[in-house]
């Protein structure tokens, strides 16, 4: 049975309050002062419980309206799991890591492409990544001058919120992967959320993004982009490799490293009974049958629900390393939204991606906001580079439509 987290939210004296109830009778009071400074929060001294901390990270008198105002404000979900032994002062790759990365990529887009406030809920597995990501965007943040998008955090422990049964169950990783399949039921009163691993770089339009829910009919519940597109000749196996017998959509299946989730109708809909139907009919497959062919199945039977994420908001490898395959990304006034390591790419420095992500992970917020990054990055992906390859695809088609 699922915990229910109610979430009741006033204005009262200048100040932002928020209920939160834990489910075992504890309740946090969180205050978010109007100046947006942050008050120290204390979790209950009990074992069991699902901490859940808002922040307003900036400390700007008028970002508190930003909250409240439903015209531009963007919900992302973001899932990282670190070893309990593996310190997050480490400099080997890691999915906190990657989260920065991804962190500082959302920070920079929403510089160029400006919306009113971004809402992050975090689900991680350790208490000391709440004050890791938190202080990471507050100090870089106050480096930036005239920034005016609220950015607000919530965290959750994701052992906590998993349903009980699956809370000793799932690994580390199990955990990090299922997730998202029960997402909707953890968040019960959040309406949308953008779901996005940590293995992303923004480098594009956040609000055109997340534009596409308005594109959605009435029928669909989410949208994910093909794993590939149906152009592509050089990955006709890749649907084989990925899915062997199961069902799956289309020809090439789904990715779900970016999932646009109405989270309502997915809750009206039972997603997350359907999917946990789905693994118990594969449970034989063990740790083979992951959360995104799950989601394949699913899909493949109701396709009506999903509708079909564009590429330019999911590009991989496999999109330009044996030429373009993702065409929109010509057509797009913007180019390429969403740089995806899937399969390591980030990891190996002779990975096409390699580079990019390195570069969003160690910006330097003082050394300007984001023209001397686009410039270094676009020399290093178009000098020389062959077009028919990743690099010099990359090269053309990123942030097309920005001067610097």
């Amino acid at each position: 049975m699922f915990r229910k987290v109610p979430l009741r939210g006033c204005r009262k004296s200048g100040y932002l309050s928020l209920l939160l109830t834990f489910g075992y009778g504890a309740l946090l009071t969180v205050y978010l002062r109007s100046s947006g400074s942050i008050v120290k929060t204390t979790f209950p001294e009990i074992t069991n419980y699902t901490p859940r901390q808002t922040s307003l990270i900036q400390e700007e008198p008028d970002l508190k309206e930003a909250i409240i105002r439903p015209e531009k404000n963007i919900r992302i979900g973001i899932i990282s799991g670190v070893p309990e032994t593996q310190p997050l002062t480490t400099n080997q790759h890691s999915f906190h890591l990657e989260a920065v990365a991804l962190i500082n990529s959302v920070i920079i887009s929403t510089i160029i492409y400006p919306v009113d406030s971004v809402e992050i809920f975090f689900f991680v597995n350790r208490l000391d990544l709440v004050t890791y990501f938190e202080d990471h965007i507050r100090s870089n943040l106050k480096k930036l001058r005239n920034y005016k998008v609220a950015i607000i955090t919530k965290f959750d422990l994701f052992y906590q919120v998993l349903p009980e049964e699956y809370q000793t169950k799932f690994s580390l990783h199990e955990a990090s992967v299922y997730l998202r399949l029960f997402i909707p039921e953890v968040l019960p009163n959040v309406e949308k959320l953008m779901y996005l691993d940590t293995d992303l770089i923004i480098t594009g339009s956040l609000w055109e993004m997340w534009n596409q829910f308005n594109k959605m009919n009435s029928d669909q519940l989410i949208a994910i982009a093909h794993n590939n597109e149906e152009n592509d000749r050089n990955y006709g196996s890749l649907d084989h490799s990925l899915f062997h017998d199961i069902p799956h959509v289309d020809a090439k299946g789904v990715n779900g490293g970016v999932q646009l989730m109405n989270l309502e109708k997915l809750r009206k809909f039972n997603y997350t009974t359907k999917c946990l139907e789905v693994l118990k009919q594969y449970q034989s497959r063990g740790n083979w049958m992951d959360d995104q062919r799950v989601v394949n199945i699913v899909f493949n039977k109701y396709r009506n629900k999903l509708k079909i994420l564009p590429c330019r908001f999911n590009f991989q490898h496999i999109h330009c390393d044996m030429g373009l395959t993702c065409n929109e990304v010509e057509r797009s006034p913007i180019g390429i939204h969403v740089i995806h390591g899937a399969g390591g790419k980030f990891e190996s420095n002779i990975s096409p991606f390699y580079e990019i992500y390195h570069h969003y992970l160690n910006h330097n917020f003082e050394n300007g906001e984001y023209k001397q990054l686009f410039s270094r990055i676009k020399t290093k992906y178009s000098t020389g580079r062959d077009v028919t390859t990743c690099f010099g695809n990359i090269g053309q088609h990123l942030y097309k439509n920005v001067s610097f």
